[in-house]
């Protein structure tokens, strides 16, 4: 038999669970440009905090680009993503 998974919105009761997880992937991973895994008292400031992904689409951005090999992280080049929002202007453009 198999467990359950419950898939829940974390709380800060969470965050103890979420910093030993994410604190490997900085030592370890190239989901995060991080090379020092936060402690507790940051994990908590930016818990609940909006992306900066959902915060742009939430304002009208979108996907422009990506910009390839920008930071080179446990022998692996990240990219980076570029959002963009155009604004309105002069008439007839």
């Amino acid at each position: 038999m198999s467990a359950r998974v419950t898939i829940r919105p974390t709380t800060a009761d969470d965050i103890d669970a979420i910093g030993a997880i994410y604190s490997k992937y900085v030592a370890s991973g190239v989901a995060t440009f991080e090379v020092v895994a936060p402690d507790r008292e940051e994990l908590l400031r930016r818990f609940g905090a909006v992306t900066s992904r959902t915060l742009h689409r939430q304002r009208g951005f979108t996907d422009a680009g990506r910009l390839a090999a920008v930071a080179f992280k446990h022998g692996k080049w990240l990219d980076t993503l570029l959002l963009q929002r155009s604004l309105d202007g002069p008439a007839g453009r």
